[in-house]
């Protein structure tokens, strides 16, 4: 079979054959695809760099391959809260665990958002409680609420594990939206998946329908949530947990409840945008409780929007699975900034204008009416302290109602990728922003661009703030603040993998401060900021992520200087 690649797939099938270590393919149709149409677009160095990056995802599948063994063996003889014994891990290979604490009509309606019982694989037939260590889609159904902006099924995708009753959710990265070319993905500054959530999100390659897919977002976002990662050797006890990939296709963080319909700027098209993030997430631990026991331990993290949404419903996610151990929180480049919203300028507290936006055309909240029904009010329900003129006194509440559980934040000092989102209405922004993008609003070329220094001067100011905040608090909150990476504009700091997150003060990186997190020993969670903010700019790629940047994701490399 002969299928023709589009040049941008041609190089993603040259760099996914290579990391799987087939690099001579002659009779694959991936390799026919890539024969036929990849030979004027990949150069002898980028095939050289492909086979460089697949050598070292070798190594990693191997590495990674020998501390899973290891992490198994360990924990039959020093299991952790949640873990299985012999016996019982191979029981449940014969017959799986069930829920223990199943949604009940009666209690589980005291939320704001009332819980749903979804049974198995929701719309989507097919999910086998059996099928352990193998991602399986569940499709929520339109009764729960969850769907997609554009008002497609909401997806969720598990991975099963039959070795403890742990859990671990991600929450999926992808800006936010605000109008109709925003929200249909057709600027810069816009949100993920706006048709919806494709099928095998998590797979890095499929073959569907005659079509070669390959899925670098779900499959590649960060290597917590995959069992064997293929970029990186570094790995945590989190990867051996049952998994709950929460893809994002709301463009509101994670936290939205609201519609909206925006028309083109040309006035030919409209959109009619569903903001359900509150709801999928709701539906998502509704599933949860209806076809997983209750968990010992839960780690949540997010990245960027999913950083934001899950420092709020970090608060939904510990009252309704409700460990019985402890959760532990990581909140990757994206968080609660400190500040009364609702008076402060946006020299005083620059994310003021957009939590603005965000209350009012998100979460559909009226100041006058605060006891409303909004995303707001799921939090307060929880948190008497929450403050819904400060958003960040999430923080302080959560801490104190659970001071058993442990909560990070990773955030960089020259993230330009958040700050150029949470700033993109700001006084100033949009001048400095379309002198370096031909007159439009985008991202800054580069970390010492004047949009560079724009935006990292007015993150710093909310950033700084935060940090102020948490050193105030208990031991069981912190953060961890290195300068950056010329990866991704900074930002994400466990996007594909940890490399150039150290923190040259102490030597310790991004995967230091998650060990300590999750350390049940509980010493007081980290707090450390690196005193040079352009250290980790200058240090070189390894090879992976050299590889990945030249034949897969070119956009993801941020120079420091528009010289470079």
């Amino acid at each position: 079979m002969n299928k023709t690649l589009p040049p941008s797939r041609a190089r993603r099938a040259v760099f996914v054959s290579a990391m799987l270590g087939t690099c001579v393919l002659a009779a694959s149709p991936i390799a026919q695809a890539a024969e036929a149409s990849a030979t004027p677009q990949v150069t002898v160095t980028q095939i050289g760099q492909g086979i460089e990056g697949a050598a070292w995802a070798l190594a990693n599948i191997a590495s990674n391959t020998a501390q899973a063994a290891a992490s198994f063996a360990k924990s039959g003889v020093a299991p952790e809260p949640g873990d299985y014994n012999a016996w019982q891990r191979t029981w449940n290979l014969v017959t799986p665990p069930k829920a223990d604490v199943p949604v009940n009509q009666t209690t589980d309606q005291r939320f704001a958002y009332p819980l749903i019982a979804t049974q198995g694989g929701g719309t989507k037939s097919g999910y086998n409680p059996r099928a352990f260590y193998k991602w399986q889609q569940v499709n929520l159904p339109a009764s729960t609420g969850a769907r997609c902006g554009n008002g497609s099924p909401y997806k969720i995708f598990v991975n099963l594990s039959p070795n403890t009753r742990n859990i671990q959710i991600f929450m999926e990265p992808g800006g936010v939206c605000f109008n109709y070319e925003q929200c249909a993905g057709k600027t810069a500054w816009g949100a993920f998946n706006p048709e919806g959530v494709p099928d095998n999100y998590t797979s890095l390659l499929s073959y569907t329908n005659g079509k070669l897919n390959v899925s670098t977002t779900g499959a590649l976002e960060s290597p917590i949530y995959q069992r064997i990662p293929l970029t990186t050797n570094q790995r945590l006890k989190m990867q051996d947990w049952t998994t709950i990939y929460m893809p994002y296709c709301s463009g509101d963080v994670h936290l939205g409840d609201n519609t909206k319909v925006y028309t083109s700027a040309d006035g030919q098209a409209t959109r009619v945008q569903h903001y359900s993030g509150v709801q999928n997430v709701m539906a998502t631990l509704g599933w949860a409780r209806t076809n997983l026991p209750r968990p010992a331990q839960v780690f949540l993290h997010g990245q960027s929007a999913g950083s934001v949404g899950s420092d709020a419903q970090k608060v939904a996610v510990r009252t309704v699975l409700n460990p019985s151990f402890r959760q532990f929180n990581m909140h990757d480049s994206g968080s609660m900034y400190p500040g009364d919203w609702t008076t402060s300028s946006p020299q005083e507290m620059p994310s003021s204008v957009m939590y603005k936006r965000v209350a009012s055309e998100l979460f559909n909240f009226d100041a006058s009416k605060p006891d409303a029904r909004t995303p707001l009010l799921l939090v307060k329900q929880a948190l008497p302290e929450f403050n819904w003129r400060d958003f960040s006194s999430v923080r302080t509440a959560y801490a104190n109602k659970w001071p058993q559980d442990r909560t990070l934040y990773v955030q960089s000092i020259t993230d330009l990728n958040f700050s150029g989102f949470m700033y993109q209405d700001n006084p100033g922004m949009f001048e400095v922003s379309a002198a370096e993008n031909g007159g439009k609003a985008g991202s800054a070329r580069a970390f010492l661009s004047p949009q560079g220094r724009f935006t990292t001067d007015l993150h710093l100011r909310d950033l700084g703030r935060m940090l102020a905040q948490i050193d105030g608090m208990g031991p069981n909150t912190g953060y961890f603040s290195p300068s950056g990476r010329t990866l991704n504009a900074s930002h994400c700091l466990t996007v594909i993998n940890y490399e150039n997150t150290t923190n040259p003060d102490t030597g310790r990186d991004v995967v230091s401060a998650l060990r300590n997190l999750v350390d049940l020993s509980s010493p007081p969670v980290l707090r450390e900021r690196a005193s040079d903010p352009y250290w980790g700019l200058y240090q070189p790629l390894g090879p992976v992520n050299r590889s990945l940047l030249s034949l897969l994701m070119p956009d993801m490399f941020t120079p420091v200087s528009q010289s470079n």
